[in-house]
């Protein structure tokens, strides 16, 4: 049963005769002074504690009493965290907390990802609500079927879920698989142009297009990340070192085995191929849908497919490249950012050129059991602040046009947040969730070796 997130009885009235208090206390000196007109235009600090207080002053009295009397619920330790929260998020998170510790399911890639999430916000949102999150990464061949699969059984067990892309997200919103958000908690219009969200409908609508921002939706850009090229600095050497994406096709100039993702959305794999057949990026998706097209960068993966050893999650990406099992390949940026945070010694470089810019939401799963509480953690995760600290945590995040941005980036998250203006272009958002046979083209493909 899902958790209403009431809050109790007394902390409520608490809450309510302080607001009773203020406004009778407004009114009384609006009636004791109102032919009071000697308040100069520039009070001193005593003059402004004596003065009546105007409508915009009571105003600011109440929202801030409101503010502290929300922070007295909360433990000092935590007050800190909520200086940027906004009040009704912050009512939420007290509401959440009120309900007393419980766990919060979370589904994402798992690995570097999650813990650079952690440290961005999760780890956070468990201090302020005493709640605990519970960590899932059911792998990318499973998460879509399996989320389907729970809301369609009327048994969901995950609250929040991370999207991969933005069509598998539209998708689901319009035909009903995920809750609605209230973009009042956080500032939906400070995304940019590269991020999408939600409209009331579930239709995917592109950030930064200005025009009103719909009170309500079902996703988020939370994440945009790179699909790059990765490679061995002790292997290759200054003056040997690829720049491009795909150099992955170059065995001559770049010789030894090379990792690649063994899916075919999110993996590039087609993407690259086609570009090394000669596609500009604008041209891609228009080749990759067309049989013909398709085939010939399945005939280009043929030529150095026995110098290809398969990766099937981004943890492998990276961890393969360390353990010398390959000395380059395809990864998402995120996996050797943080790898590289944790050791700076490590012999692994990536490269933005040519590499593709792909993004996705969170959403919370219809059904989920604990509503309130995902729905308090996915907008304090959306939060300008939580957004630039996943971005110099892990490199995944998206850079908002609003403060703190850009100067909170520190020299990490400047160098392994998505460099849009070097890589080749965005993901079509679309290609992949609108045309499944591709899939089972790739499927068939690699049946065939």
């Amino acid at each position: 049963m899902r958790q209403t997130g009431s809050r109790p009885t007394s902390s409520r009235a608490r809450v309510l005769a302080l607001a009773v208090v203020i406004a009778l206390t407004a009114s009384a000196c609006g009636a004791d002074d109102s032919d009071d007109t000697s308040v100069s235009e520039s009070p001193t600090t005593s003059q402004v504690d004596s003065a009546e207080p105007t409508s915009e002053t009571s105003a600011t009295t109440e929202s801030l009493s409101l503010r502290d009397s929300l922070l007295e619920e909360l433990p000092e330790e935590v007050h800190s965290l909520t200086e940027d929260i906004p009040d009704n998020l912050l009512q939420l998170l007290v509401d959440v907390r009120d309900q007393g510790p419980a766990e919060l399911v979370w589904v994402d890639a798992g690995g570097e990802v999650h813990e650079g999430w952690s440290e961005a916000f999760l780890d956070d949102w468990e201090a302020i609500t005493g709640w605990t999150v519970i960590e899932t990464a059911p792998g990318l061949d499973l998460s879509t079927a399996a989320v389907q699969a729970q809301v369609d059984s009327g048994a969901t067990e995950w609250d929040v879920f991370a999207i991969l892309d933005y069509g598998t997200a539209e998708r689901l919103a319009l035909e009903g698989y995920w809750e609605p958000i209230d973009y009042s908690l956080f500032d939906v219009a400070a995304l940019p142009d590269v991020a999408f969200y939600s409209d009331e409908e579930g239709n995917l609508v592109r950030g930064g297009s200005g025009g009103a921002i719909p009170s309500q939706g079902y996703y988020v850009g939370a994440s945009d990340f790179g699909i790059v090229l990765q490679y061995n600095t002790d292997v290759f050497g200054e003056g040997s070192r690829p720049d491009s994406a795909i150099d992955f096709f170059d065995v001559e100039q770049f010789p030894g085995k090379r990792c690649a993702f063994n899916f075919a959305q999110f993996g590039g794999n087609l993407e690259f191929a086609a570009m090394a057949n000669g596609a500009t990026w604008d041209e891609v998706y228009d080749v990759l849908g067309t049989e013909e097209g398709l085939q010939a960068a399945f005939d280009r993966l043929d030529q150095i497919y026995d110098e290809i050893v398969w990766a099937n999650s981004g943890a492998d990406s990276i961890q393969f490249l360390l353990d010398g099992q390959c000395d380059l390949g395809i990864t998402f940026n995120g996996r050797p950012a943080l790898r590289i945070k944790q050791e700076p010694g490590l012999p692994v470089a990536i490269t933005w050129g040519g590499s593709i810019i792909n993004g996705g939401p969170f959403a919370i799963p219809k059904g989920a059991p604990n509503y309130d509480a995902a729905h308090s953690l996915y907008a304090f995760s959306m939060l300008p602040s939580r957004q630039c600290a996943a971005l110099n945590a892990i490199g995944y995040g998206v850079v908002m046009n609003a403060d703190p941005f850009p100067a909170c980036l520190d020299d990490f998250g400047s160098e392994w947040a998505p460099q849009y203006e070097a890589a080749a272009g965005l993901a079509d958002p679309f290609f992949f969730s609108d045309r499944p046979e591709v899939e089972e083209a790739w499927a068939e493909w690699q049946s065939g070796h």
